[in-house]
């Protein structure tokens, strides 16, 4: 079953490299009069008041939750101080009680009579069966260590859940059945970890899916034990296993399979063809979730994540509901899940302006729709407050072409009470590069709108979602290249636009956006003002190499594989002096405007190493370098304290240097934290 994931992150969640209210608007193409319309708009509204950053930057309190398989019950995670807490909420009674609490709970899970929940956490399995005072037992305890991990339930059984478990004795991997009272039942092992299998109860086989250490993935038909050869998947294509309804000699998966776009195939097993169901109509993006009818494992729903959100119904009855249950919404973005028989859908919508998601329970019978959750919601955040609408004000999807004719897409931030044209423009590319922004609340961008800024999110070629030939576009032209002029032809449409004040540029970005903006002073020193970047990899050279050295398990050199691939490969002769070349590194000497560069101590993707020796030569030659280190940080701070040390370094050094509004008041703890992280601080980031 599908739960509500919430992908999309709206706290400081970056993609990696290597690895009077708010106006949404649903036009893929934004129209000139669209734009023009958020703009109006956020004129005429009263300005944002300046909400305090500790609750900009808060996580999300609610997630994970989903629908039972008969629709009668609800269950969702709520994080609690240092703790996560799984609760059920009675969907008749209106009745709620809290079921566990535990440090960590990354999954919750109903099996298939809704008579038992699984909950997967750091460490271990539990099992909590729906009784009143039932405690939850532990079933089995997995190390992710030995990549052991959790599957999810057993659709065909009510009660049995799948993890795959390392023998030590022979180093082998095994696919096992769990039940509630911890027996196991083993039905496949090999040499190689499994990434995804498929059953198919008609034909008594199996279908597995073993990823390489390379760039490949390949499907194998298990007959007897026997691993037969099905099918090779290339970098390109995701190939991700989808369902076998029952009594059919076929499977759906979610593939390109050869073509642009992933899309949806059913793929006959007799007649070894394959049949496209369902493709993004407009031409534009990939395929994000397949829905199941869960009697019968078919898909009657699929969804795209297109500028904002659009499901489609696999037949005239499910779209007529999603047309009535969508109308019903203020939200454009959003996801649905449905109990087994479709009699119950739940939506989670997401405003883009609202960093609190609604959940809407559908009742496809007597078509009325209620909130189920509010009460409790409203109790979380009247305790711990959110932002809401009026403290952030527009956010809008834009395409345009870049300077060799291609059509790329953005996403544009607005504050409120404000002309656009006047306030300071902050180009924020995303992470990865193979990552993208969405049409949902994101908490970088709502927290800049409410200092005063326009924020420009640029999908510049190589970002995902939009099909492989987007994807590769770059063609590992990064650094001083291709990519680069993307984000300025993008800065510049938007300038065209009207908004944003062209001698108050700023740049900012994490990761892959963080080596985006240290490159962006470097090869534009006179355009930006200011520049924040996160843990940035200021050289693709050592970047890459960073990776090799550390890179053992399959999953870690499939990562690699793909860089290399996509980006930068140093072991191809006269390639290292390219790609230094292109490199932020190569050029620091043109930096002349205050950069500001976070990293972490413990980061396994950027060596600190090289963010450390590129600020303190920076700092020698006399440029304006501020450098905050957080010993405990991976690739992105986590704790509450160090995500306000980063957004308030974030926030200082943009209205020192372009002049947005700035929140003075600072706890004492955060100022002996900035005293300790901050170890190069030229610009002065502790000054008021």
């Amino acid at each position: 079953m599908k739960h509500f994931a919430y992908k999309v992150r709206q706290q400081v969640s970056y993609a990696l490299f290597a690895a009077a209210g708010a106006l949404v608007l649903t036009s893929t193409a934004t129209k000139a009069d669209d734009l023009d319309e958020a703009i109006e708009q956020m004129k005429a509204s009263a300005e944002a008041p300046i909400i305090d950053r500790s609750i900009i930057i808060k996580r999300q309190p609610v997630r994970g939750v989903k629908l039972s398989p008969d629709g009668s019950m609800i269950a969702y995670q709520v994080l609690k101080g240092r703790h996560d807490e799984v609760w059920l909420h009675d969907v008749k009674t209106s009745e709620r009680r809290k079921l566990l609490t535990s440090k960590e709970v990354n999954r919750i899970s109903w099996s298939g009579d809704g008579q038992h929940l699984f909950v997967r956490t750091r460490q271990n399995v539990n099992v909590i069966k729906l009784e009143e005072g039932t405690l939850p037992q532990i079933v089995i305890n997995l190390d992710s260590e030995k990549e052991e991990f959790y599957y999810g339930v057993d659709d065909k059984l009510p009660h049995a859940f799948f993890v795959s478990l390392k023998r030590d004795a022979d180093n082998t991997y095994g696919l096992y059945r769990v039940f509630p009272d911890g027996r196991k039942e083993e039905f496949f092992r090999s040499e190689k970890q499994v990434a995804d299998f498929l059953f198919i109860p008609n034909m008594g086989i199996s279908l597995i899916k073993r990823n390489s250490a390379g760039l490949t993935s390949r499907i194998l038909k298990v007959v007897d034990g026997e691993e037969i050869p099905f099918h090779t998947c290339e970098f390109r294509d995701p190939c991700q296993f989808i369902s076998a309804p029952d009594g059919e000699n076929a499977f759906y998966i979610q593939a390109r399979l050869g073509g642009d776009f992933a899309s949806l195939y059913k793929w006959n097993l007799d007649a070894g063809t394959t049949e496209l169901v369902h493709a993004d109509p407009k031409g534009t993006y990939d395929i994000d979730e397949t829905i199941l009818d869960g009697r019968n494992a078919e898909p009657f729903l699929v969804s795209y994540k297109d500028s904002y959100s659009t499901t489609y119904g696999l037949n005239d009855e499910a779209q007529s509901v999603v047309d009535d249950l969508t109308a019903r919404i203020d939200e454009n973005f959003y996801e649905i899940i449905t109990d087994h028989a479709q009699r119950k859908w739940m939506l989670m919508g997401i405003s883009a302006t609202h960093s609190a998601p609604k959940f809407y329970l559908y009742d496809k019978e007597t078509k009325s729709i209620t909130r189920p959750l509010k009460p409790h919601l409203d109790e979380i955040y009247a305790e711990d407050p959110r932002l809401e609408d009026a403290d952030i004000g527009a956010r809008v999807a834009i395409s345009y072409k870049v300077s060799d004719g291609m059509t790329q897409h953005g996403y544009v931030t607005l504050p409120r009470g404000v002309d656009p044209a006047s306030v300071p423009l902050v180009v924020f590319p995303h992470g990865g590069p193979w990552a993208r922004d969405y049409g949902a609340y994101k908490g970088q961008a709502a927290f800049l709108a409410n200092r005063g800024y326009a924020v420009f999110e640029p999908a510049f070629r190589a970002s995902r979602g939009y099909g492989y030939k987007y994807l590769i576009s770059a063609n590992r032209d990064f650094g001083k290249g291709r990519v680069h002029q993307d984000i300025m032809d993008g800065m510049e449409y938007v300038l065209s636009r009207g908004i944003g004040d062209r001698n108050r540029l700023a740049i900012a970005g994490h990761s892959f956006g963080g080596f985006s903006t240290v490159g962006a002073l470097a090869y534009e020193p006179e355009t930006f003002k200011v520049g924040f970047a996160g843990a940035p990899p200021v050289d693709l050279v050592a970047a890459v190499r960073f990776l090799t050295k550390r890179a053992k398990s399959d999953r870690e050199l499939r990562r690699l594989a793909r860089l290399e691939y996509l980006s930068a490969d140093p072991d191809i002769e006269g390639q290292t002096e390219e790609l230094y070349a292109k490199s932020p590194a190569a050029h620091a000497g043109k930096v002349i405007k205050p950069l500001y560069l976070w990293a972490g101590e413990k980061d396994d993707r950027v060596n600190i190493l090289n963010v450390r020796d590129y600020a303190l030569k920076q700092q020698e030659a006399g440029k304006p370098i501020s450098l905050m280190v957080e010993p405990r940080a991976g690739h992105s701070p986590r704790k509450q304290l160090h995500r306000e040390a980063y957004f308030y370094m974030l926030e200082k050094a943009l209205h020192d240097h372009v002049g947005g509004r700035f929140q003075q008041e600072t706890s004492v703890r955060l100022q002996k934290y900035l005293q300790k992280a901050l170890v190069i601080d030229v610009n002065n980031v502790l000054s008021k």
